[in-house]
């Protein structure tokens, strides 16, 4: 198998990988990278990585270099694997697109490839894109937190109703009676569960 050959199998390759070298210049990038990152072969050989996909200005914790870059260090450095934690690093969008940048969130690794000298020659980026999953996260967490806030009024609210002890009635609508331990009790319910039904959606 020709050269050509071996660089058309791994530009059809379904990962998303990126071959850089220890300058941190693309010289390879498959076809499901570009089409995920939203970029074109020419445009990103031969640059530097950190140009092609540069900081989102509008981010307000933009470390997701600073990482990159430390990974990067530590794979030539250490000659092994460096897998990263969960990273938030925004894609610039085409001008086509309504440019701009998109928030991206990625599962990375890093892997070196050894020269006959036993020094890093190359650096293999493999990533996945999981923004989706990170959202649904998020908005889980944020369902959690209102949950628990809704916990804690339902408790403080029962603590209270559970303080009133007077004999005096309340007649509701069908002119029935009730007591004011009742009446707030329930009252009260009607309330939590509008707070639930407006914090599920």
């Amino acid at each position: 198998m020709g050269e050509n050959n071996y660089k058309e199998l791994f530009n059809h390759a379904p990962a998303l990988l990126l071959v850089l070298d220890t300058n941190f210049t693309i010289i390879a990038v498959t076809d499901a990278f570009l089409e995920v990152t939203m970029t074109e072969r020419k445009n990103v050989l031969d640059k530097n990585i950190f140009d092609v996909f540069p900081i989102n200005p509008d981010d307000i914790n933009p470390d997701g270099e600073k990482k990159i870059r430390a990974s990067f260090n530590s794979v030539i450095k250490n000659k092994r694997t460096d897998t990263l934690p969960v990273q938030k690093c925004d894609i610039k969008k085409p001008v086509a697109d309504g440019g701009g940048f998109e928030v991206r969130y990625w599962k990375v690794s890093h892997s070196p490839i050894l020269d006959a000298d036993n020094n890093v020659k190359y650096i293999i980026q493999r990533g996945e894109d999981i923004t989706e999953n990170q959202e649904l996260i998020s908005n889980i967490q944020e369902l959690k937190k209102n949950n628990e806030k809704l916990t804690e009024s339902c408790e403080f609210t029962e603590a209270i109703i559970d303080t009133i002890h007077e004999t005096m009635i309340i007649l509701n609508k069908d002119l029935l009676q009730q007591t004011t331990q009742q009446y707030f009790t329930k009252q009260i319910r009607k309330i939590n569960i509008f707070l639930l039904l407006f914090f599920v959606n």
